[in-house]
């Protein structure tokens, strides 16, 4: 598929966006290495927290659909009512997203500034160094899990997902209650 293709969808995916908060409106299309294009836009609400960007939800409705190789995305935004004039490219989060899926080195990431022109980054250059990278947790551990904790009388055992025993720390209560000197870390 042409980059031109890729924007066209991008900017039809942008229509759907919900945006009454920010009035800012993106559109994303997302190639699959096997020709499929998976389109997403971004949906906001009202606690901010739970809105998710228009890369993010063409993302996850493609690896929710079994989607594991991807080879471009194309992302446009702008406010609403208007065509996209400038560049819209992806925010942290979703950069880490696309690292958790994508090549870094090959995976284009294609920035319209309107129908005709664009910009095009591969994932590696608009990706800080010190990311998140899959594979830096032990096998069968994942972020989220990579450690539980079991509370004991007088402190906090860590152990990971396996059960293997790895720090031993107790809670140092200040005024007003506060785990540890800084609200809530163990020493």
């Amino acid at each position: 598929m042409e980059n031109k293709e890729l924007v066209a969808k991008a900017l039809e995916a942008r229509s759907a966006a919900y945006t009454p908060y920010s009035g800012f409106r993106v559109g994303a299309a997302l190639l699959c290495a096997d020709g499929t294009v998976y389109g997403g836009c971004n949906i906001e609400n009202a606690a901010f927290g739970p809105s998710c960007c228009a890369e993010r939800t063409a993302f996850f409705k493609a690896v929710s659909e079994g989607k594991r190789g991807f080879s471009a995305i194309a992302i446009v935004g702008g406010p609403a009512g208007k065509e996209p004039e400038d560049f819209c490219p992806p925010c942290g989060v979703c950069r880490q997203v696309m690292m958790e899926f994508c090549d870094p080195e090959t995976f284009q990431i294609i920035l319209p500034s309107g129908r005709e022109e664009y910009e095009i980054y591969t994932l590696k250059e608009l990706l800080p160094v010190g990311s998140f990278l899959p594979g830096v947790y032990p096998e069968g551990a994942s972020a989220p899990g990579l450690f539980r904790r079991r509370r004991r009388k007088k402190g906090i055992e860590k152990y990971d997902v396996q059960g293997n025993f790895i720090q031993s720390g107790s809670y140092a209560f200040k005024a007003g209650g506060h785990l540890g000197a800084d609200k809530g870390c163990l020493r």
